[in-house]
């Protein structure tokens, strides 16, 4: 059985065509929400490695979560990781 294509729902803006320039103008120009606090859990694992939870400051305890996932070269410092952060919040 084939599959078939998904719709393309995202039409870029007609100011912004390309991915180049969306990239650039999502790191460089968009506008950004106010940082958020995140508190930090360290996590060892089995072979002597780590990995790093960051919560929102004051919703360790809130009924639903969200995991968001950046890159390697990312952080929750990142522009794109705050933005969603700051949606989901709201």
């Amino acid at each position: 059985m084939a599959r078939q294509p998904l719709p393309r729902l995202y039409q870029a803006p007609s100011w912004l065509p390309g991915g180049h320039a969306q990239t650039l103008y999502a790191a460089l120009g968009a506008p950004r929400p106010p940082a958020h606090r995140f508190e930090r859990q360290l996590v060892s694992t089995p072979d002597h490695d780590f990995f790093d939870i960051d919560y929102l400051a004051g919703m360790e305890n809130a009924r639903h979560g969200l995991l968001l996932f950046h890159g390697l070269e990312g952080s929750a410092r990142s522009h794109y990781v705050q933005t969603l952060a700051h949606a989901c919040a709201e």
